[in-house]
């Protein structure tokens, strides 16, 4: 992601903890050739020679700005020399006050390609490949001993699919994208959990906790319910509740022609030269900081760095679901001409601000999937000589006043939770995470959680109740005397994680069989987690509920998650009451399949020729990422490979999949999928050879097709010299040959 290259090494930190000052003259920004909406005003929160190549930041108690940059990214053209401990994480500061840095300091150096941060339980938490590591924070912000979270963090793929994101959510655990895990610390001991696989690049929450995240082609997807509730049986993959895809459009307007990877096939550009959809949607937020007019509120906005854009959307809910709508046709929220404005991530502020980190660079594309026809594009438009620098900026409502950032550095605890109806969702989000990193219980808390007037505070305090082990079934009866639904949904997702500690309470009871939709699939999961402790009674329940609501396919589904082991018994219950036409029926049946089907699923193996030794390895590097470690596929990116038509079809239409990717709807198994773009090729990267491809391809026929492992290197470079007609393959036109 880019700009052109001016010749400087900022000299902040390149030698460990050292300050920087900035003279703001020196580095003005222009700001012409950038249209943001009317009434919004853009400004530089920071910028070179401070920072260069920021990827992600966070804001501390004192709404200094933490931020990770990585100009080890793509370096040149070729990708040379990525691999260099360039990386660090800064520390910025506005000294005197005029709303822009003019201090940096480095807390961390040496890093390669460092990606995600986190102020976490008085420290720092940051991800540098493979590892994921946590760092006191010591007096004078002198980083204490490192402590490895998880060695395993992003282990394979390529940059643009690692995990990433380290957003610590209302329910206490740590959330990333491009992951199929989470991460808690309990009594100084790091947790890692498994959790449903979010997004790609970038991740965010909303008021209930609910999660948002999206993936290159994909603007804005999310989940109905809150984290766990519809995952907890690993044999089921929620359809209904989790992962959806918000919205279809996934149209662009940009202000100008834009070079993008697969710009020469139809329908990518349009007459202009301009990029139609989404190909590199990254760093989604739900706006909550308050500053914004109302209508704003809620919003959710999403990054185009390929457009040079921000994408604004309006989000709605019906019967528990939310989607998301553009919020104009024909233009943008913000958008540049600038070809180097590379926006990768959105964040609420301290003052109400909207904050955008702008990678600020040419390159945006990595080397493992760079087109031939990207790098003529990038050559000819100079866009490799961008690099070097990066800027943050920030986003305010003209006519309203910027909010004057809270010092939380030394609130007592009850201050703190005076602060959970703050306006700002940045603020009263911080002083919850706050007091359950304290570790003392305000005297205030449990009047706050028990408090119906405000759900939004009472949400905050129930969960930092949770986090501090101070929960109990006296304060989860007072809270669940709201009628508000996402409240009542939370007392039943905190009553579901307290099964087995005492009776099924009445509540759960009463909002299984309520109208009320959120608070009811929610109600369902945690009744049926109480399932071991009395089955007859739930499973009667259950089936109540299955009959009063057989189309509400979420509920079915959250009680297939909080039953697992027990399917089969509650199939028993279902036949004995006439309910096996139930969705809940063929939810349970599919949970079963599924784990007869992982029972007899191989553990991947290289193979014994020469030409596939390197292929888990190379498999785990250039295709995990989007079809799974194990093959399973990963909606919405990519379909299962595990015993897929193509891999157990002809070797040769394999090699073309590889070699020229696959665009528009394919089946496998008598299934449909139907994806927004198309599968990079790998015959496009200049660092693939022929042979790695054999390699990749027969490791992927021995551990999830027929283990034929029949693919030579030979055949793949004669296939090379037939492309097809446009570019890459469609299912008909494979099926021909």
């Amino acid at each position: 992601m880019g700009i052109p290259y001016r010749l400087f090494f900022p000299v902040c930190g390149l030698f460990g903890l050292m300050a920087c000052s900035s003279n703001h003259d020196d580095h003005a920004i222009d700001f012409q050739n950038y249209r943001i909406e009317p009434g919004f005003e853009l400004s530089v929160a920071a910028a070179e020679p401070l920072i260069q190549s920021p990827v992600a930041m966070v804001f501390d108690d004192r709404a200094r700005i933490w931020v990770v940059e990585m100009p080890g990214y793509m370096p040149d053209i070729a990708g040379d020399g990525e691999d260099a401990p360039n990386g660090r994480i800064t520390i910025l500061e506005d000294a005197d006050g005029d709303g822009r840095a003019d201090r940096a300091k480095v807390f961390l150096d040496g890093l390669v390609l460092p990606r995600a941060l986190a102020l976490v339980y008085n420290g720092l938490l940051y991800a540098e490949p493979p590892n994921l590591w946590f760092v006191p924070i010591e007096a004078g912000d002198q980083p204490g001993e490192k402590v490895l979270v998880d060695s395993l963090f992003a282990v394979g793929g390529n940059v643009e699919h690692q995990p990433n994101g380290l957003l610590f959510n209302h329910d206490n655990w740590i959330y990333c994208a491009k992951s199929r895990y989470r991460y808690r610390r309990i009594n100084g001991e790091w947790i890692k959990a498994p959790t449903a696989f979010r997004g790609q690049w970038g991740i965010s929450n909303d008021d209930f906790g609910r999660l948002y995240f999206n993936d290159n082609s994909n603007q804005l997807a999310g989940d109905w319910m809150l984290p766990g509730v519809l995952t907890a049986n690993p044999h089921y993959r929620p359809r209904y509740g989790a992962g959806k895809q918000l919205t279809r459009d996934q149209r662009l307007y940009p202000l100008h022609a834009t070079a993008v990877n697969r710009g020469y096939q139809e329908g990518i550009l349009d007459e202009e030269g301009k990029v139609v959809d989404f190909t590199s949607a990254c760093g989604p937020v739900i706006y909550r900081g308050g500053q914004f007019p109302a209508e704003y509120d809620n919003n959710a906005f999403v990054c185009a760095p390929e457009a040079n854009l921000v994408k604004r959307n309006i989000l709605s809910a019906a019967d528990g679901k939310i989607t998301a709508q553009q919020a104009w046709q024909g233009k943008e929220f913000l958008a540049s001409t600038d070809d180097a404005f590379r926006p990768v991530n959105l964040y609420n502020g301290p003052d109400g601000a909207l904050y955008i980190v702008d990678f600020h660079r040419g390159i945006i594309q990595h080397k493992t999937y760079m087109t031939s026809y990207l790098r003529e594009q990038i050559e000819k438009k100079g866009l490799d000589t961008i690099v070097g620098e990066g800027r943050i900026l920030r986003v305010t409502a003209g006519q309203q006043p910027v909010q004057p950032p809270v010092d939380l550095t030394n609130k007592t605890p009850e201050e703190l939770t005076d602060l959970l109806d703050h306006p700002n969702a940045w603020v009263r989000e911080r002083a919850r995470e706050k007091i359950v990193f304290g570790g003392v219980l305000p005297a205030n808390l449990k009047a706050k959680a028990a408090d119906p007037t405000d759900p939004g505070r009472q949400i905050l305090a129930l969960w930092a109740l949770e986090g501090l082990d101070q929960l109990d079934g006296n304060t989860l009866n007072a809270a669940a005397q709201s009628t508000d639904d996402q409240a009542q949904a939370t007392v039943a997702r905190l009553s579901g994680l307290s099964a087995g500690k005492g009776p099924l309470p009445p509540y759960l009871e009463q909002w299984l069989l309520g109208e009320h939709p959120i608070a009811r699939r929610h109600a369902a999961h945690a009744v049926a987690e109480y399932a071991p402790a009395d089955q007859a009674k739930i499973f009667d329940l259950l089936c109540t509920a299955a009959a009063k609501f057989p189309q509400d396919t979420i509920m079915a589904e959250a009680i297939v998650s909080g039953v697992e082991g027990l399917e089969k018994d509650l199939q028993a219950t279902l036949k004995a009451k006439n309910l096996m036409d139930s969705p809940l029926n063929a939810f349970l049946e599919k949970a079963q399949d599924t784990q007869e089907q992982m029972a007899s699923m191989p553990t991947p193996v290289p193979g014994s020729k020469p030409e596939n030794e390197d292929g888990l390895t190379l498999y785990r590097l250039h295709c995990s990422g989007c079809h799974g470690m194990n093959g399973e596929g990963l909606d919405p990116l990519a379909p299962p490979l595990y015993k897929s038509d193509y891999v157990l079809g002809k070797s040769d239409n394999l090699i073309r999949i590889a070699l020229f990717g696959l665009t528009g709807p394919i089946t496998i198994q008598g299934q449909k999928y139907q994806f927004n773009t198309a599968m990079p090729a790998l015959g496009a990267s200049q660092e693939i050879r022929d042979r790695d491809i054999a390699a990749i391809l027969n490791f992927v026929q021995n551990a999830f097709g027929d283990s034929r492992q029949d693919i030579k290197a030979d055949r793949v470079a004669e296939l090379r010299n037939d492309p097809p007609a446009n570019g890459s393959y469609t299912a008909p036109e494979l099926a021909e040959k």
